[in-house]
């Protein structure tokens, strides 16, 4: 009987193990997720980030959503950073200029160094950025950055020399 018993056991052990093995794996759960851009969603910025996170959604099936925060509804542009970092957001565009002290190695991209256009800054930034690889940003992933150029300094009166600045 003790044997039949062990039998019984192990028979049906088995067909549990094998049931299970065999069972459908379950489809990974969609991935939403939450993007903090402080320009309000009118600008530019805004509409290129919606665009962008529509192509994911696209290209991704549906798998991917991402849901835009724009006008600094989720966190502000000095805010930004933390929040990725704390997990109030998943992605956060800001800029480094907007938290001084914060990022000195990458604030050295403001310094007035007179990029021609956009491209040529934007360019020179990404060769920083992954030539430096600032530990002022371990904690998070850059997905990537950009800038504009050429920077312009407003004042009341003309300036003509760089002596009338100083």
């Amino acid at each position: 009987m003790r044997q039949i018993s062990r039998i019984t056991v192990t028979v049906l052990a088995s067909a549990a193990l094998i049931l299970w093995l065999a069972a459908p794996v379950p489809a990974e759960a969609k991935v939403t997720l939450n993007y903090s851009i402080f320009f309000p969603a009118a600008h530019g910025q805004a509409q290129a980030a919606a665009e962008w996170a529509g192509e994911i959604e696209q290209r991704t099936d549906g798998e991917v959503t991402i849901n835009l925060f724009p006008g600094g509804t989720l966190t502000n542009a000095r805010q930004c950073y933390d929040g990725v970092v704390q997990g109030i957001s998943d992605l956060g565009m800001s800029c480094f200029a907007y938290t001084p002290g914060r990022f000195p190695v990458m604030e050295a991209l403001d310094l007035p160094m007179g990029y021609p256009d956009g491209t040529t800054a934007t360019r020179v930034a990404n060769e920083f950025l992954n030539s430096m690889q600032p530990a002022e940003l371990k904690d998070v992933k850059v997905l990537y950055i950009h800038a504009h150029g050429p920077g312009l300094l407003h004042t009341k009166k003309p300036v003509r020399t760089l002596e009338e600045i100083r």
